[in-house]
């Protein structure tokens, strides 16, 4: 089910993305039985190559890593370097020096290239859609020659979803033209919370918070919503992917009163 994926997966933890703008896409997948292949490197992989490059990877670490990674490809370094100077300038330059960055980048783009090469090898009567960032499409420096170097064969293709701006005639084989559209407000409680052996803990409350207007405070451990049992940050925000903004959810809480009495308390909270 779409809980389990979502459990098991891990994805309100190893992602930082709203789960609904791949929701679609994730059940059409389903609806079809067509297979979705995770391309993506482990994140404490590539976080550690920002901070202290390739070479602080242990040998279980660089078991996962492919051994086939090519820093040379002509203007890559230029581009990267580019991305680089770019975060620096808007007040958020990545963690570790350009060296470290343009290795992650690498990893990043090369463990894709070897995630798709390996499924193409074992279904070659398939096509694959690939999913990934702009940064990750460009058909000169990043993922599409890295597949080609591995599958030299194959035929690829490159698809923007395209707004505005400057775009190179190279960046791209063909082009959507789609009308921006957003997503309706996710809804929330309005708690910032940590997991707990105790369980799910209320560390703060955000200046507007619905919760905190309902009665919930700091420390106060959620237990349930609706009904529903909750243990971690991730069973929370699940059962939030089925709510709406504005609809009010029962928030079922355990609250450590005065000489450690537990105190268990149902509260209406609207979203």
């Amino acid at each position: 089910s779409e809980r389990e994926f979502l459990q098991q997966s891990g994805y309100f933890s190893k992602w930082g993305y709203d789960y609904r703008l791949y929701r679609e896409i994730i059940n059409f997948a389903r609806r079809h039985r067509l297979p979705i292949v995770a391309l993506n490197q482990e994140k404490a992989i590539v976080g550690k190559i920002f901070k202290e490059g390739a070479s602080s990877l242990t040998a279980e670490e660089l078991a996962k890593v492919p051994p086939d990674r090519d820093l040379s490809i002509p203007g890559y370094r230029q581009r990267i370097s580019e991305v680089f100077a770019m975060h620096a300038q808007q007040g958020s330059p990545p963690r570790g020096e350009l060296n470290g960055f343009l290795q992650a980048q690498a990893i990043w783009d090369e463990t894709m290239a070897e995630s798709v090469a390996a499924f193409l090898n074992t279904h070659p009567e398939s096509r694959m859609v690939v999913l990934a960032g702009h940064g990750h499409t460009d058909k000169a420096t990043a993922v599409p020659p890295r597949v080609a170097r591995r599958l030299p064969t194959i035929r690829q293709a490159v698809i923007l979803n395209y707004e505005s701006g400057e775009l190179a005639q190279a960046e791209a084989d063909y082009l959507i033209f789609s009308k921006p559209v957003e997503l309706p407000p996710a809804a929330v409680l309005g708690v910032m919370l940590t997991n707990t052996a105790e369980g799910l803990r209320v560390e703060g409350l955000s200046e507007k918070s619905k919760a905190g207007a309902a009665g919930i405070r700091e420390k106060d451990l959620i237990l349930a919503l609706d009904n529903e049992p909750v243990a971690t940050i991730d069973d929370l925000k699940i059962i939030l992917l089925a709510r709406e903004t504005g609809k009010p959810v029962t928030v079922r809480i355990k609250r450590e009163s005065w000489f450690w009495f537990k105190e268990i308390l149902s509260l209406p909270v609207e979203l």
